[in-house]
C-alpha cells in the first residue's frame, strides 16, 4: 500500500507540473501565432486633388514568436478609383502578394492610385492581410484601421445653364459648360444627360 500512496503522490505532482507548464507556455504564446500580434499601419494624405496621385505606405508587422507564410496584402478601393500607371484602369480590389513575414520582422509596400469624386467628398480605403500559418490549410485575416482620404478638388467641374421654367411643348436651350481643375489635360470626357418623362432631345 505504501508503494501505491508514492505513485499517486507522483502521478499528481507530475499532473501538476504539466498543467502549470502547459499554463505557462499558453499565456506566454509559446509557438501558437495570435492575430493580435500582427500589426498593420496604412499610411497616406488625408487629402487629395481629384485625379491627382495618392500615394499610400502600408507597413505589415509580425510580432509573434513564428513566421506567419504565404501573406497577401489586400487593398480595397472605393468607386472612382484609377490606377496612377500610363495604363490607367478602374480599381475595386488589388491583391499584392508579400510573401513570408519573420518574428519580428515588418514588410513596406507601396501603393499609388487616383481618386476621383466630387469636391469634398470622404472616401475610405481599408487594408487586409490574408495569411497561413505553419502545418494548417486554414487561411487567416487581419484587418487594418480603413485610411481616410478627402477630395479636396474635382478635376472637372461641370455647371449647368437653363430656364427656371417653361410652358408645356416649349423648346429649351440648356448650356453645359465644363470646366478643368486638372493640372493636364483631360481626355476621353463623356457627359452623360438623363431627362424624365415627357421630355424629348431635340
Amino acid at each position: 500500500r505504501r508503494y501505491r500512496r508514492f505513485v499517486l503522490i507522483g502521478s499528481f505532482l507530475i499532473f501538476v507540473f504539466v498543467a502549470a507548464f502547459s499554463s505557462v507556455h499558453l499565456y506566454f504564446g509559446g509557438n501558437q501565432i495570435s492575430n493580435q500580434n500582427i500589426f498593420i499601419t496604412v499610411d497616406g494624405p488625408a487629402s487629395v486633388g481629384g485625379g491627382e496621385v495618392l500615394p499610400i505606405q502600408v507597413a505589415v508587422t509580425n510580432e509573434n514568436t513564428v513566421p506567419i507564410e504565404s501573406a497577401t496584402l489586400i487593398l480595397k478601393y472605393p468607386a472612382g478609383t484609377r490606377s496612377a500607371g500610363d495604363d490607367a484602369r478602374n480599381l475595386f480590389e488589388e491583391r499584392i502578394p508579400i510573401a513570408d513575414i519573420g518574428p519580428g520582422e515588418t514588410l513596406n509596400e507601396s501603393v499609388r492610385v487616383r481618386l476621383f469624386g466630387e469636391e469634398s467628398a470622404a472616401r475610405e480605403i481599408n487594408a487586409t492581410v490574408e495569411y497561413r500559418v505553419n502545418e494548417s490549410n486554414g487561411m487567416f485575416y487581419k484587418d487594418a484601421e480603413p485610411l481616410a482620404v478627402r477630395i479636396s478638388s474635382s478635376p472637372l467641374v461641370l455647371r449647368v445653364e437653363n430656364v427656371e421654367k417653361v410652358a408645356s411643348g416649349q423648346l429649351v436651350n440648356v448650356t453645359l459648360t465644363a470646366v478643368s481643375n486638372a493640372s493636364a489635360p483631360l481626355e476621353n470626357i463623356l457627359i452623360t444627360a438623363d431627362y424624365p418623362t415627357g421630355f424629348d432631345y431635340e
